[in-house]
């Protein structure tokens, strides 16, 4: 045979084990968090996080996507609000407030239609001697798919940094 068929089919088997190694190296389960200490008071944070309109002004997908629209179902701020948007840059998908617990914690979960995938967040208020602990969770199941997408494009350090982005924005709105 040839050696660059050789080469070839070497390479390819190389790459082939790094894809499968890549899978089974990536948990099928997830958890991403971030926090921030706000010097205000917890009565003053929750309700920009408690209340489903008020996250346009601290979301950093908002932030950066001038074609998003978004609608509201139900009281924004209650358990069963839902908030929808589409987008030509971020798609479409839905928010949907399941448990609110005043001055204390946020429970949601969030939709991404394009991706068929939904996953669970939650925001957390602790009071600190210096203000307020802040932070902001989402968790999930990853399919076969998604881990391989997730590994490759690193979603989980891009949806971190968005969740610090959206905190130092929640703090500036707050400040305001």
């Amino acid at each position: 045979m040839n050696r660059v068929v050789i080469a070839a089919i070497v390479f390819f088997v190389l790459m082939l084990v790094g894809a499968i190694g890549t899978l089974v190296s990536t948990p099928s389960h997830f958890v991403i968090s971030s926090s921030r200490l706000i010097p205000m008071p917890v009565a003053k944070i929750y309700p920009m996080i408690g209340d489903l309109k008020n996250w346009k002004t601290w979301s950093p997908w908002v932030n950066r996507d001038d074609t998003m629209e978004i609608t509201y179902e139900g009281e924004s701020d209650k358990s069963g609000a839902r908030q929808l948007w589409t987008s030509e840059n971020s798609g479409a998908g839905k928010i949907l407030f399941m448990d609110l617990v005043p001055n204390n914690s946020v429970n949601y979960t969030i939709e991404f239609s394009d991706w068929n995938t939904t996953h669970v967040g939650y925001i957390t208020l602790a009071a600190q001697p210096e203000g307020t602990l802040v932070t902001w969770n989402m968790e999930g199941d990853l399919s076969l798919k998604d881990r391989f997408f997730w590994r490759i494009f690193r979603v989980d350090q891009m949806v971190h940094k968005d969740f610090d982005e959206g905190l130092v924005l929640l703090e500036k709105s707050l400040s305001q």
